[in-house]
């Protein structure tokens, strides 16, 4: 009887962690190009091998989410995780992250814009194709929005503050201590390129109190937006649902508001 040992099976693709790394750069417009041909954006197919096309577009991923966290908070926001209700990343612990104006802040605004993206984009990304492409990473993201709305009504009792919310990522993994899509989720690091994916455990992997869209809606409403510690008691709402944000909303307030 023969058997395989892991050194003998083929190791997955380790790429960067940064555009350069992989071949890219942000020009003026803060649009996504191939640093050798500047005039083209990313491109999904760089082989023929399906996993290896698959684990690029992740690593890529992670630079465009790490890239969009710092303009939002260059945009005056900042992560609070759930359900610790904390600013400092929580460790060892089943947690996500939701962008929110500063407390100090919220607390005074007279308007709140609650924005709920799609389920399965990531934090503030409202569309990777169109990042990718024209949009950049102000285009495609939230970036834009937030800024356009501060300077539209700066002069207007202030700009409002902001709670988005984060229906996609609600994948929670040990081993990388963060919430993630279920596309990312599959393209974690494995031992090696014929191992299959990790499989998710709901008593593991689940975050409470946030374990399907709807669930996290109305857990962020709870503890957060109907929270006067977070938002105003007279502070005036206004709700931005983007694709099943929008029905995933309206059917947790049909069920739960009077």
């Amino acid at each position: 009887m023969y058997r395989r040992h892991l050194s003998g099976l083929p190791r997955n693709l380790v790429f960067p962690d940064t555009f350069e790394g992989l071949g890219y750069f942000v020009n003026a417009k803060s649009q996504i190009r191939q640093i050798k041909n500047p005039k083209e954006g990313y491109v999904f197919r760089i082989c023929t091998d399906e996993r290896t096309n698959e684990l690029n577009r992740e690593a890529f991923h992670i630079c465009v989410r790490a890239e969009v966290n710092k303009r939002l908070k260059e945009a005056g926001l900042q992560e609070l995780y759930l359900p610790q209700e904390t600013t400092d990343k929580p460790r060892n612990k089943p947690h996500l992250p939701i962008m929110i104006t500063p407390n100090d802040e919220l607390k005074s605004k007279k308007r709140v814009i609650v924005i709920i993206n799609h389920s399965y984009q990531d934090l503030g990304i409202t569309s990777h194709r169109y990042l990718q492409r024209e949009g950049g990473l102000e285009g495609g993201t939230l970036v834009r929005f937030i800024k356009n709305v501060n300077s539209r009504l700066a002069d207007q009792e202030g700009p409002p503050g902001f709670v988005i919310l984060n229906p996609g990522m609600l994948v929670f993994s040990y081993k990388a201590n963060a919430a993630m899509t279920h596309l990312s989720w599959h393209c974690k690091r494995l031992p090696s390129r014929y191992h299959p994916s990790d499989m998710q455990h709901d008593n593991l992997n689940n975050i409470p109190g946030h374990t399907s869209p709807s669930e996290h809606i109305r857990s962020v409403f709870q503890r957060v937006i109907n929270n006067p510690d977070y938002v105003n008691k007279d502070a005036q709402l206004y709700v931005v649902g983007l694709n099943d944000g929008a029905d995933n909303f309206l059917g947790v307030a049909s069920k739960y508001c009077e």
